[in-house]
């Protein structure tokens, strides 16, 4: 398989691994995308609004948000939302499902990242709590600083790393992306080509964290947590 991952592939992916758990069953050897999709998901399509604008996207591509484009994070949340539809005895996965299993997606995601990067960035979790305390999806790189002056003040002095290399390492990671001034996308270093953080943009946390790291869904945001 290919390493080279995109959006499109890992559905591909996750729909044939989907088909097959059919295989025993005759019936389905010819079952096509939409239907196998229809069959697994009581939704197949997300909807919801953003600044009072009404969205549709594909379940697998709203599932694939929080991830970093990898089979693993999303086999892991496909894997967690059949086990919580099995739970309720239902034949599938509704929407409900998707988002009561965000919580838990968004611990695994967090336990897969500290486990991947603190052989790297010792501190790594301490970085992240000062996220938790920023408790918003968007922010400025002052906003980091001072945040991380009060929070670990011993993170600011002696030779560890200044803010803005900190910032530019969780870029690096994935954590960390951009927020394009014209069209307030979030770009990560993942899945663009700016491979260097811009300080001088808006910065956003990475989706896949929220949950795990409790951040505020206040009114004012709600759009962001759907975005």
């Amino acid at each position: 398989l290919s390493l080279n991952w995109n959006q499109e592939r890992l559905e591909d992916m996750v729909l044939y691994r989907m088909k097959a758990g059919l295989r025993e069953f005759e019936e389905f050897s010819t079952i096509g995308k939409s239907e196998l999709l229809s069959m697994f998901f009581s939704d197949s399509i997300y909807r919801y609004k953003v600044r009072g604008r009404p969205v549709s996207v594909g379940i697998l591509k709203y599932m694939l948000r929080p991830t970093h484009d990898r089979p693993r994070d999303i086999i892991y949340y496909v894997r967690e939302c059949a086990k919580r539809a099995i739970q309720n005895e239902i034949l599938s996965v509704k929407i409900g499902d998707v988002k009561e299993c965000e919580k838990e997606y968004s611990q695994y995601f967090y336990d897969e990242l500290i486990d991947e990067i603190s052989p790297k960035l010792g501190q790594i979790r301490r970085y992240l709590d000062v996220f938790s305390s920023i408790r918003k999806p968007i922010f400025t790189k002052d906003e980091f600083y001072d945040t991380l002056f009060r929070v670990h003040p011993d993170l600011t002095r002696g030779k560890n790393l200044s803010g803005s290399v900190i910032l530019s390492e969780l870029y690096k990671f994935g954590i960390v992306g951009n927020v394009t001034k014209q069209d307030n996308l979030q770009m990560y270093s993942y899945s663009s080509n700016r491979k260097d953080i811009d300080l001088t943009l808006n910065l956003c946390i990475h989706r896949g964290l929220y949950r795990a790291l409790k951040l505020v869904k206040t009114r004012d945001m709600i759009n962001v947590f759907d975005e």
